[in-house]
């Protein structure tokens, strides 16, 4: 059994099956917990990543089974306010709030099972602090928390990686990259991951990063339609050090499905803002 001590960075948008009442649910967080598993393995095969994958978190193949790993979340009943999830927008109808856990609450978490004493649980969860977060928007810098005794920076994040991955991601300055993108399959894997600017107030960051999302609008940077959805495969959290706000961009692999998309300039040109 391990546990983890949190505290919330940035409003987290959370709820429970009604949509409405805040509350962390296990299986939600287990869901995050897959999906950045997969994207720190940077697998060559996809069939062998799926079923590595439902081995440990659970699959309705043979052999696969319910998930090796038990979550727990526990909290007392978190302070809410009401948050506007599009903060740089002022005077329209997308000005709205939804009530959020607030900056500063505290939660633990804790994992049981077979494969909860194994280091690299240990340091997925790290990198889903770090790279991540919980609720809605959290690709665009909301739901954000960290652990607490964890360093959130580069050589910290680099070290996490190496040993969930070994070999498969480099530090190169203040930014992360993919040692060979050639190697892996096509589906959303970390290429590149860096820090950017500190801010005194985690509202203006958030601000900032949505004033990016409305500067630089485009299908690279995640779409929905009635038949297509592409989640936006350029994912921005943040972190607390030192008093101040650190954005932290994570650019994932971005799969279309075949569908052509120029999407290397758009998503450079809002990495750049967010992180200056």
């Amino acid at each position: 059994m391990k546990s983890f001590k949190c505290k919330v960075i940035t409003p987290m948008f959370l709820t429970g099956v009604d949509g409405r009442t805040p509350e962390m649910r296990p299986p939600s967080l287990k869901g995050v917990l897959r999906y950045w598993w997969r994207a720190v393995k940077a697998m060559d095969n996809v069939s062998n990543m799926r079923e590595t994958e439902n081995k440990l978190f659970g699959g309705a193949g043979k052999g696969e089974g319910r998930s090796k790993i038990t979550v727990r979340a526990g909290y007392k009943q978190f302070c809410t306010e009401k948050v506007q999830p599009l903060p740089h927008h002022k005077g329209d109808k997308k000005a709205y709030k939804s009530p959020a856990i607030v900056a500063g609450e505290t939660f633990s978490i804790t994992f049981s099972g077979q494969e909860a004493i194994n280091s690299e649980l240990e340091e997925l969860f790290y990198l889903v602090s770090v790279l991540g977060g919980l609720g809605k928007r959290s690709r665009r810098g909301f739901g954000s928390f960290a652990l607490d005794g964890r360093e959130a920076n580069s050589e910290a994040v680099v070290a996490a990686l190496d040993k969930m991955a070994p070999g498969k991601y480099r530090l190169d300055g203040n930014e992360i990259n993919a040692t060979d993108t050639s190697a892996a399959a096509d589906y959303p894997y970390i290429r590149n991951i860096a820090f950017g600017k500190g801010y005194g107030s985690y509202y203006r960051l958030l601000q900032h990063i949505g004033e990016g999302t409305h500067k630089y609008c485009d299908d690279a940077l995640g779409y929905s339609n009635r038949n297509k959805r592409l989640a936006s495969p350029v994912c921005v959290s943040v972190v607390y050090r030192n008093n101040q706000y650190y954005p932290v961009v994570t650019i994932l692999n971005t799969v279309t499905g075949g569908a052509p998309l120029n999407h290397l300039k758009p998503q450079e040109d809002f990495k750049t803002w967010v992180l200056s």
